[in-house]
């Protein structure tokens, strides 16, 4: 019976980290159970534990090709898979040196009183309460890389610490270079008809201590109706105690989450359309003293304020 090698639970592999490459045997129609066959690899520096094989971000960047080798041992037959690494190129990074947002990179996003700095290679954007003569009123901020920086395809991260406060959206997310809710990065694989215009890749509020939703929105093209795909990701511990690095591939058959390197979510119901658009990079802190839609964010206060939103650095690649 012919034997066959699989990758089971197919991720792209992020730049930066190392991959784990969960391999899986089928003969037939039947899968082999791990403790079944055993694996060899080739470079034989690759780690192996049971059924999985893991290659450093330094390897993958050395070897053009790792060959892994199963052995089943109720047959004593032999079967291989030949796994190449991506070789991804950075596109585009900002470690925020100097004072100041460099202008050739980044642009104010679409916010009033939209409030930024920059210091210690560290940009903080804040939502804050300001008391104007006669009323309170309250801001959002935002910056994007919008006809700077944007691209079709690849791996957008970043890192970033967000507020010990609930009421507050911290986010990194993806806005496409063109008319918004018409023009689209890819087409739902399920509703043909409905493109996705915004990729949340994280927004995070202390409400929800360990959780944060990943959202990708879509509308029809001739309604105008909107419907969303949102996963909740649950970490170990509580998201605001640290700098967290948050990324997604944009593959054209799938879009892929990660959290510190680790994969977390993937939608593999798409299809990039022909026309699909260029993505840009948006980092933003929001509060929900803003307008209805926000209290999904917990409660807000006016004693929480400012809040404030830290970013160690942002990074494209292709």
């Amino acid at each position: 019976m012919d034997i066959k090698l699989e990758i089971n639970n197919y991720f792209p592999e992020l730049p930066g980290y190392s991959t784990e490459y969960e391999i899986k045997m089928m003969c037939g129609s039947e899968e082999r159970k791990a403790d079944e066959y055993t694996l060899k690899a080739a470079p034989n520096d690759l780690k192996i534990e049971n059924n999985i094989v893991t290659a450093t971000d330094g390897q993958k960047r050395t070897y053009d090709n790792f060959i892994i080798t199963a052995i089943d041992k109720l047959t004593g037959e032999k079967a291989q898979i030949t796994i190449t690494p991506k070789k991804w190129r950075l596109n585009f990074e900002d470690h925020f040196p100097g004072s100041s947002l460099n202008p050739e990179i980044w642009s104010p996003f679409e916010y009033k009183n939209s409030r930024e700095i920059v210091k210690d290679g560290v940009l903080k954007i804040f939502a804050e309460r300001l008391e104007m003569p006669d009323r309170v009123k309250y801001t959002t901020s935002g910056i994007r890389t919008h006809k700077r920086l944007s691209q079709k395809y690849g791996c957008f991260m970043a890192r970033m610490k967000s507020p010990d406060r609930g009421g507050c959206n911290s986010a990194f997310w993806l806005m496409p270079e063109g008319t918004y809710t018409k023009d689209a990065f890819f087409m739902d694989g399920e509703r043909t008809n409905m493109g996705c215009s915004e990729i949340d890749i994280v927004e995070y509020s202390a409400f929800y201590e360990n959780k944060f939703p990943i959202t990708m929105h879509y509308w029809d093209r001739d309604t105008g109706e909107h419907f969303s795909r949102l996963y909740w990701v649950e970490t170990a511990d509580k998201i605001y105690k640290d700098y967290h690095d948050y990324a997604c591939v944009w593959e054209p058959d799938g879009i892929y989450y990660y959290i510190d390197g680790k994969p977390v979510v993937a939608n593999r119901n798409i299809f990039t359309h022909e026309d699909a658009v260029d993505a840009y990079i948006v980092l933003s802190t929001n509060s929900a003293k803003l307008h209805d839609d926000l209290e999904w964010l917990g409660p807000c206060t006016d004693d929480m304020f400012p809040f404030e939103t830290s970013f160690e650095w942002v990074k494209a690649y292709r």
